[in-house]
């Protein structure tokens, strides 16, 4: 899964709109040495501490850094919208224009090295049927990017463009860290990846899904604690300890694992009964034994471990 649409529907003209805002009041920063106007060029949206010369447009290792908009996003509304929908926390936002008939030789990214700390996205807003993206090596897979849909691209693997057109190639690239719904999409969260806690006889392309228990719709937590259940009577366990963060305010979000699989159907009935306005609850339903009870939280963890400061 090396190109995958994550979204499909974003509005165009309001796309275009914002570029041209932006065009009119600032210049494009050649990425290389060379003719000003020419070759591959950007623009920073959003940046190391929210500067826009042209070491901050660089893509750059995330760890200790503080990421910020640039003056640059002040003037583009839907850009705006598009970051802060995604939910998510942002990194190296950029436009990046590839003149006709030009060519990004093939490299790899290394900061994407760790997926679940950080993935890189495309949204195209000017391109055509003669642009394409080449990743994986030695097997190149090739690809067309189409206009206003936002792409996950495998960039820590060698890959290189071409623009084989007349015209500029125009991407809204954005560096972000994924939630937990774009790993499970772009493959993260596939058993294959965990195989070593299972016991023989599973399938490796089943996905690992926490879903969320509806009951109160409150916003994600800086916390969150894991918790496995493993028979009637751990659920009851679980259930009381529900009620007593409820009680002590603890705020925060649940993720539970639970392998009482054939039970399933009355947790669920269970959890939905808690009416809760200080956390919210993730369920996964495990249908395979695991080697040892203790790895589902530690899946669990390895799958959620930056999105939370964990209290296990």
């Amino acid at each position: 899964m090396d190109c995958i649409i994550l979204k499909d529907n974003y509005d165009l003209n309001l796309l275009i709109n914002d570029y041209k805002i932006l065009i009119n009041t600032t210049e494009f920063i050649n990425r290389r040495n060379g003719p000003k106007k020419l070759g591959w060029l950007s623009i920073a949206l959003h940046s190391c501490n929210g500067m826009d010369e042209k070491e901050s447009n660089r893509l750059q290792y995330i760890d200790n850094k503080i990421f910020k908009p640039t003056k640059n996003l002040k003037k583009c509304n839907y850009f705006k919208k598009i970051l802060k929908d995604l939910n998510t926390d942002i990194y190296l936002v950029r436009i990046l224009k590839l003149t006709p008939y030009f060519i990004i030789a093939p490299h790899n990214d290394p900061e994407f090295n760790d997926r679940r700390k950080m993935i890189r996205c495309h949204i195209p807003l000017i391109t055509n049927n003669k642009v394409y993206f080449w990743i994986g090596e030695p097997e190149q897979k090739k690809f067309n990017l189409k206009k206003g849909k936002l792409y996950y691209t495998r960039v820590e693997k060698k890959h290189w463009v071409k623009n084989e057109s007349n015209e500029d190639r125009i991407h809204l690239v954005i560096d972000i860290k994924p939630t937990l719904k774009m790993m499970e999409i772009i493959g993260l969260n596939n058993l294959s990846i965990f195989k070593n806690y299972y016991n023989s006889n599973i399938d490796l392309n089943h996905i690992i899904k926490f879903e969320k228990i509806k009951s109160y719709e409150n916003k994600k937590s800086k916390l969150c604690t894991i918790i496995d259940c493993w028979s009637q009577e751990s659920n009851d366990k679980f259930l009381q300890l529900m009620k007593k963060y409820i009680n002590i305010g603890k705020y925060r979000d649940i993720y539970i694992w639970n392998n009482y699989y054939d039970d399933k159907e009355i947790l669920i009935e269970n959890l939905k009964k808690i009416k809760s306005p200080i956390f919210n609850i993730y369920l996964y339903n495990s249908p395979y034994k695991l080697l040892k009870k203790s790895n589902g939280r530690l899946i669990t963890k390895e799958i959620i471990k930056y999105l939370y400061k964990f209290n296990n």
